[in-house]
């Protein structure tokens, strides 16, 4: 299992041509609403995705099989802008940001301080989420990310 930088990382998602699958692992820093106990809060998830995915197809197809009009048209990002024949977006706070399509959430933990906290201690301070078109899509920092399996090779990223 090779251990890689961010400068790597961003080359392999570069060789990437077309719609890939992968599993990867972040932590991230959840939305908390106000009043929450939480004092430092981070979730660890890993989830298998596609990159390069076609969002107005996938919506599309969403659609169709719910028996919905599938005339979707996908508007302009407005926090961000994919980097061309990438699977990168850049984003206001993050220069390089992995564009995902989350096809099954595999695990997700909590840990405040360091300590595990169980999911349904920390679901009701959760902000809402937005909801989507049956296509779930996150932006995920490549400083969160933690490791990627692409094409049944597993990297670790070091920071």
């Amino acid at each position: 299992m090779p251990t890689i930088n961010k400068q790597q990382l961003i080359d392999l998602i570069k060789q990437k041509g077309s719609a890939t699958f992968v599993t990867l692992t972040a932590v991230t820093t959840p939305r908390l609403q106000k009043g929450s106990p939480f004092e430092d809060l981070s979730k660890v998830c890993k989830a298998n995705c596609q990159i390069r995915y076609n969002y107005e197809k996938a919506v599309n197809n969403a659609r169709i099989r719910r028996d919905a009009k599938h005339n979707f048209r996908a508007q302009r990002r407005q926090w961000g802008y994919k980097i061309p024949g990438t699977a990168l977006v850049t984003l206001r706070k993050e220069p390089h940001s992995l564009d995902v399509r989350v096809l099954k959430v595999l695990e997700v933990k909590y840990f405040d301080r360091g300590l595990y906290v169980p999911e349904q201690e920390v679901t009701p301070f959760l902000s809402s989420s937005i909801p989507t078109e049956g296509v779930k899509v996150r932006s995920y920092g490549l400083n969160s990310i933690r490791s990627l399996v692409l094409n049944s090779e597993e990297f670790f990223i070091k920071d």
